[in-house]
């Protein structure tokens, strides 16, 4: 049934379909700054732009199950260390650096001791296994063995290292992705009028705070161009 979701699902869509709205009220607005540029009277008057800085839904839904989660799974150390020595001892080939064999026993041992603390973090606290902590263990990793080895890197090769290296633990570092505990919920009209009652139903009071973003141009330190978006 298609109104029967998981409650972060029926929260989840609530504030994309305010993105949504919002974006096409932007995209009449930026249609209708071409018009009052084209029109001598209109020209300089002030555009007129519609935003919604705060909302606020009240709405009941019933709660028909609870669906545990499933723990995910990281995988084995020494497979993650072997695919991204391998992965280094490639680059360093490729961009003419010599990466000796302390070097890489370094970076395993690094990597492998990062990697042990997240398997038993996440054991121990029974929480999802994150791709990205695998790829900042996996950078810092780096940083440190090229470190020890003292091998020097310009900064364009530390960023095609650093950027390889992230995504290679990406693609290998974790097995079998977690999935976190929902609660399955009913918002349909109808079947809130006819079974509701006080053990099952529930009511959702979300307010939405609006805050705009925007596309900023910097510098890093290497000198590239970078775009990221930042509050208005």
């Amino acid at each position: 049934m298609a109104d029967i979701n998981g409650l972060g699902q029926v929260l989840g869509s609530m504030m994309s379909a305010l993105v949504e709205a919002r974006k096409i009220a932007d995209l009449e607005t930026a249609a209708l700054a071409e018009f009052y540029k084209e029109n001598p009277l209109l020209e300089g008057m002030s555009l007129p732009r519609v935003r919604v800085p705060e909302m606020t839904i009240d709405m009941p839904v019933i709660l028909e199950q609870q669906v545990g989660g499933e723990a995910g799974e990281y995988h084995e150390p020494k497979t993650v260390t072997t695919a991204l020595a391998k992965k280094i001892q490639t680059l360093g080939k490729d961009e003419g650096v010599t990466m000796n064999a302390a070097f890489v026993k370094s970076l395993q041992t690094e990597l492998n001791t990062n990697l042990i603390s997240l398997n038993t973090r996440s054991t121990r606290t029974k929480s999802l296994v994150s791709k990205e902590a695998v790829a900042r263990s996996s950078e810092e990793a780096l940083t440190l063995a090229l470190k020890k080895a003292n091998i020097q890197l310009t900064p364009n090769q530390r960023r095609v290292f650093s950027q390889e290296i992230r995504n290679e633990a990406l693609r290998v570092g974790v097995k079998k992705e977690g999935m976190a505990a929902t609660v399955i919920t009913n918002i349909r009209t109808a079947d809130v009028k006819e079974r509701a009652t006080p053990d099952n139903v529930a009511r959702i009071k979300l307010t939405i705070k609006e805050e705009g973003l925007e596309w900023v141009k910097g510098e890093s330190g290497s000198g590239e161009i970078q775009q990221t978006l930042q509050p208005e």
